[in-house]
């Protein structure tokens, strides 16, 4: 009893829960919680003359109803996925009410078995389907053949088996208690067309589309369409019935994620169903569908707690609010516009995917014509003290509605976040560091916050944290660097000296020269130098900092050996210095930004039929829309990086056009840069996992590569040839153009050797490097005791204040500054959707030597996370940020 009255809390707790978040949801998106994807049609339903089932007074012989029928794509706006589909019965020619409503799936058994189930395959979901989903379904093994079973790469709807899945209650005329469950079956009754091989669904939880795919992402709706243009489309309706025993067992006949045996509890013919008219888009969604709809002869087993499989039916039922949300959502901003079509529909007549030279005869004039087109659409922007970009963002590379939502919903997130970590801190004086624990009332705070003030921590984030690219190994310390032995000598190891340091490759720099002369917007900016050495245990520790590059009398040198409190202080300036250096350059020019100047150029020489277009492809998804969002939102004058970084717009953007100004292509060559700054050697500098794993990376991504570019290019005249690789090599090199510096040593584009560097250099970029600074962000940055934005309290200029807990925290960002930094970094540290390997979009079609080396890529990729995996098992704070599992395939997924 105590059981049951506890369950039922617990059960209406999460329903209102998943309906809050559902409700809300749809009241913004004003999408439907899943099958959105869709059309409707109207038509008739008459129950057969003839009844085998147990009889009842709403299924009478006969009797006819008008109604609507709705199929749909669950899940996804795109036809062509691997997914499930769905048919929605309403009794009814109406937008609500109707005396039976019946939802419909392709497969017979569903994808969770109770609230529970739902819940967690909802989290999942929202996290991320691609990262979270397979260990949801490692974890409920049973309902992995349900989500198989469903689904499919049908040719059409009418050709598919629909099944309702979770029963309801039936009660025949004579009093006798039944479970029931639909069926819509196709009218000539043959299997379900269209169900996929074995290897496609070696990752079905992915429900990616066919490699070479070109038919229309709306490609079902427009079939049926058709089909009703032509003569009306027929169904048969069934129903299948399981008495209620007394001694039943729930988990198994109410359980959606295990079918009845059908030689136990057969098919049977109930009614015949007939569409003859399409209704108009914007009519056909404001029809829902509601279990609640059933006649008094029918309805929902009780649910008893949210383990119970009835448990499910019972969310759905609640569902009414989602519904009435999506409708306000239309009165209020109208409804959305169909997902428009980004697969050229007459692809599959045209020339296959080849090197211009050998484009048929018949279609170069047009390939030349197409090409000249895009130049119009991507024009370049050059000279501006950043890398080229594009001058107008064409319609086609702005968001997509799902991305668009998804970042809407993440700033919904941390307005709720920060209204109640504001009412919590009205009840904490900010004395000290506990009033930052209170900023997490929704999201996970950082770990790093229990080890931000150690010298171990500080000292990792320089090989691996969110910016390990500006440590260099220190052969000589810098005359502005005003560090001497007596300063340091009780903080390093028995018998080390600087001069021994630097003579074993064991002394390393910081130096964050390119922010001197940089004028703070916001509170303070210091421009530090640090030197950094590794002991004895490998560990690489700070030894010295000083906050200005020129010493003098009040420019101290700071050790280990100050106070912790005025050392804790003098690192978060570092942090501070790292961060406005971070954001600008390391994240923001050497991904973001210099790779725009290649996918603009991309589009203006390469045809989309070019094997290299092709190549790239993938990697530079929503590049081009993220960037424009960076320049007139993240960087302007009152975003977020005015409000949080210390340089404020202005100064970033001066960082960014000193950066820039020796910028050159060798920084996307992993290897060579590692070599430059001279950590490239893991003797030397072990435990650099951002260089380990990225060289693992590399190293695939290169291998990938070769085999790509040998299969199109297998002689050196064949790239010479290439006019429209040569032209795009040419553009991007023109300082009137691309402006890239370095991309050609030689001045020339000659063997594949050089091909191959660059296709590795960009993909690299765009994939593992981008995200080394990036996922990292709220790890870091999302603790802002660990890395402020800024300072906000002049810096330290004398050895002789130890400083306090409460002196650090007046330094720190406040309330609103704070909220704002979390908010930035919480959106850019969004989880990974699509990870490298993945392939996303149809990807070489129709040539399946590629889709090999696709598939030996994921193979070397997943070997390469495995090995991360067993390594971190052993660390204490475990480097994730390059496991091809956590890599998008581009900057923007």
């Amino acid at each position: 009893m105590l059981k049951a009255i506890v369950n039922k809390p617990i059960l209406w707790m999460l329903t209102f829960v998943i309906i809050f978040l559902v409700t809300l949801s749809s009241l913004f998106s004003r999408r439907r919680m899943s099958h959105e994807n869709g059309l409707t049609a109207t038509g008739r339903i008459r129950i057969l003359d003839e009844l085998e089932i147990p009889p009842n007074e709403f299924f009478q012989p006969g009797r006819e109803f008008e109604c609507r029928l709705r199929h749909a794509t669950v899940s996804f706006d795109d036809d062509c996925r691997l997914a499930a589909r769905s048919a929605s019965l309403k009794f009814t020619d109406a937008d609500h009410a109707a005396p039976l409503d019946l939802k419909m799936n392709t497969g017979t058994a569903g994808p969770f078995s109770s609230a529970r189930d739902f819940f967690g395959f909802m989290v999942a979901t929202i996290r991320g389907r691609e990262t979270h989903i397979k260990p949801y379904l490692d974890k409920n093994p049973l309902l992995v053949e349900g989500i198989r079973g469903a689904v499919c790469y049908p040719e059409t709807f009418t050709q598919l088996n629909y099944h309702s899945k979770t029963p309801l209650e039936y009660t025949d005329t004579d009093g006798k208690n039944w479970y029931v469950k639909f069926k819509l079956q196709p009218w000539d009754r043959g299997p379900d067309v269209g169900r996929p091989s074995e290897e496609e669904l070696e990752e079905f939880w992915l429900q990616k589309i066919r490699p070479g795919e070109t038919r229309s992402k709306n490609y079902l709706k427009d079939e049926f369409a058709a089909r009703l243009d032509a003569e009306p489309v027929r169904y048969h309706l069934q129903a299948q019935f399981c008495p209620v025993y007394e001694d039943e067992t729930r988990d198994h006949v109410l359980n959606c994620a295990i079918p009845w045996d059908e030689e136990r509890f057969p098919w049977l013919d109930l009614a015949e169903v007939e569409v003859d008219k399409l209704m108009p888009r914007e009519a056909g969604n404001l029809t829902w569908y509601d279990l609640r709809n059933h006649p008094r002869s029918m309805s929902m087993p009780k649910a008893r707690s949210i383990w119970d499989p009835a448990s499910v039916n019972y969310l759905r039922m609640h569902d009414i609010w989602a519904k009435r949300a999506r409708m306000l959502g239309y009165k209020w901003r109208g409804q959305l516009p169909l997902d428009p079509d980004n697969r050229d529909p007459l692809s599959a007549a045209r020339s296959a995917i080849c090197l211009p030279q050998n484009e048929p005869v018949a279609t170069r004039e047009l390939r030349n014509a197409e090409l000249i087109t895009q130049r119009f659409k991507y024009e370049f922007v050059s000279g501006a003290g950043q890398p080229a970009y594009v001058k107008n963002l064409p319609e086609k590379e702005s968001f997509s509605t799902a991305k668009a939502w998804k970042m809407t919903k993440d700033l919904i997130g941390s307005v709720v976040n920060d209204l109640i970590s504001r009412f919590q801190e009205l009840f904490n004086r900010r004395k000290d560091l506990a009033v930052f624990d209170g900023h997490y009332p929704l999201w996970q705070e950082p770990l790093v916050h229990t080890r931000f003030a150690s010298d171990i921590e500080f000292g990792r984030q320089r090989l691996n944290g969110v910016n390990p690219v500006l440590i260099e190994r220190c052969e000589r310390i810098p005359d502005k660097l005003a560090v001497t032995e007596d300063m340091v000598h009780r903080v390093l190891d028995n018998g080390d000296t600087l001069e021994s340091l630097a003579g074993s490759g064991r002394l390393y720099i910081l130096d964050h020269a390119a922010l001197d002369g940089i004028k703070a917007r916001n509170g303070y900016l210091a421009v530090p130098i640090s030197l950094f050495y590794t002991n004895e245990c490998n560990q690489l520790l700070p030894l010295a900092i000083q906050l200005e590059q020129r010493h003098g009398p009040k420019t101290p040198v700071f050790t280990p050996d100050d106070p912790f409190w005025l050392w804790t202080v003098v690192k978060a300036y570092v942090q501070a210095a790292d961060a406005a250096y971070h954001e600008v350059c390391s994240h923001l020019l050497r991904t973001h930004m210099a790779m725009e100047t290649f996918e603009v150029g991309r589009h203006r020489q390469l045809h989309d039929r070019h094997p290299m277009f092709q190549l790239l492809q993938p990697h530079f998804h929503d590049t081009l829309a993220i960037n424009h969002a960076a320049r007139t939102k993240m960087l302007a004058p009152g975003g977020p990086i005015d409000k949080v970084i210390s340089a404020g717009a202005a100064g970033s953007l001066e960082l960014l056009r000193r950066e820039y100004a020796t910028w050159n292509f060798s920084l996307c060559d992993l290897p060579a840069d590692l070599a430059r700054r001279g950590v490239d050697d893991p003797q030397l500098l072990s435990n650099y996992f951002y260089r380990d794993d990225g060289l693992a990376v590399w190293g695939a991504i290169q291998t990938y590569v070769s085999g790509v570019v040998d299969f199109w290019y297998p002689t050196a005249e064949t790239v010479v040839g290439d006019h429209e690789l040569q032209a795009w090599v040419a553009e991007l090199s023109a300082p009137d153009a691309g402006n890239v510096v370095g991309l050609l040593p030689a001045g020339t584009l000659d063997n594949a050797e050089d091909l191959k560097r660059i296709m590795t250099c960009l993909i690299f970029t765009c994939t593992a490097e981008h995200s080394s600074v990036n996922n990292g962000q709220y790890d870091m940055f999302g603790y802002p005791p660990n890395v402020p934005g800024s300072m906000y309290k002049p810096w330290p200029t004398s050895k002789d204040d130890p400083l306090t807990e409460a002196d650090f925290v007046a330094c720190l960002p406040n309330h609103a500054k704070t909220y704002a930094q979390m908010q930035m970094v919480h959106l850019l540290s969004a989880p990974t959707r699509w990870m490298i390997g993945n392939f996303e979009e149809p990807y070489f079609h129709g040539i399946p030597e590629i889709w090999n080396l696709a598939r030996d890529f994921r193979r070397d990729l997943s070997a390469i996370s495995e090995s991360i995996a067993r390594r971190n098992e052993g660390l204490e704070v475990p480097y994730t940020y390059l496991d091809p599992r956590q890599i998008s395939e581009s900057i923007a997924v």
